[in-house]
């Protein structure tokens, strides 16, 4: 779909959002969540061990929510920033 996007549309702008409060981060933080909805918070998941040490020091459960949350968006732009597509896309 990006590909197409970019390449196809012309779109110059990609917007990547994300939202406090997401039960998606909520599980994946939790790491209770089974079944085919585990699998999709899978890339989370991962985050949240990477940055478990950031995490743990957050005193309330809240706080880590939220900071998950953020680091969720700021994952998916990198991951963005680096497909080939996009670098070699003309600014």
């Amino acid at each position: 779909m990006i590909e197409f996007g970019v390449t196809k549309l012309k779109i110059k702008h990609i917007i990547v959002c994300g939202h406090y409060n997401c039960g998606g981060v909520q599980s994946a933080l939790s790491g209770n969540e089974k079944g085919i909805i585990g699998d999709w918070l899978k890339p989370i998941e991962k985050i949240r061990d990477t940055h478990s040490a950031e995490l743990e020091k957050l005193e309330q459960n809240t706080q880590k929510w939220a900071r998950l949350c953020e680091l969720n968006v700021i994952e998916q732009v990198r991951t963005l920033s680096q497909l080939g597509l996009l670098q070699r896309v003309e600014k």
